[in-house]
């Protein structure tokens, strides 16, 4: 594909990798249907079991990034991965963390936003700032770790005993 064939689909660089970020995302979430609809349980359950394989197989680390990396140099590209892939998915888990608040699952005044920013925060300081290569059973652990510091191990563990 030559580059003027590129830029006759896509009219600039932003929305080339808007487009990306987009298949990217149907790829990653295409197992987990209508998840904001779902039990915390199962959620978190699919999280810990296909969260990890997707940073791994999909080189999502590498993306990531290049993307936080790009905000001097091209602001454009982040203000695109939040609008095409973070904020849809804030605002699902917003509904999630929302209706486990009401149920118990999470303290009444869990503010959400922040809930994700410690959650996003701790993931992308594991992945990104700390040396050295992660696989798939090392990212699962410390998610796990990570749910329980967050008040959801006990989510994490009504799933796990629901498939044994």
């Amino acid at each position: 594909m030559t580059r003027a064939t590129i830029y006759r689909r896509w009219t600039a660089r932003e929305t080339l990798l808007a487009d990306a970020l987009g298949r990217l995302k149907e790829s990653a979430e295409q197992d987990f249907g209508p998840w904001q609809e779902m039990p915390l349980e199962t959620l978190v359950g699919m999280m810990v079991d296909h969260g990890p394989k997707a940073w791994v197989d999909l080189d999502a680390k590498r993306l990531l990034a290049r993307i936080i990396g790009s905000v001097p140099d091209a602001p454009d590209l982040m203000g695109v991965y939040w609008e095409v892939y973070l904020e849809p998915r804030r605002h699902a888990f917003n509904i999630i963390l929302e209706r486990a608040a009401k149920e118990g699952a999470l303290p009444p005044e869990t503010d959400a936003d922040v809930f994700q920013d410690m959650l996003g925060g701790a993931m992308i300081y594991e992945l990104l700032m700390k040396p050295g290569e992660k696989g798939e059973d090392a990212l699962r652990a410390y998610f796990i770790r990570l749910l329980r510091q967050l008040g959801l191990g006990d989510v994490y563990e009504r799933y796990e005993g629901a498939r044994e």
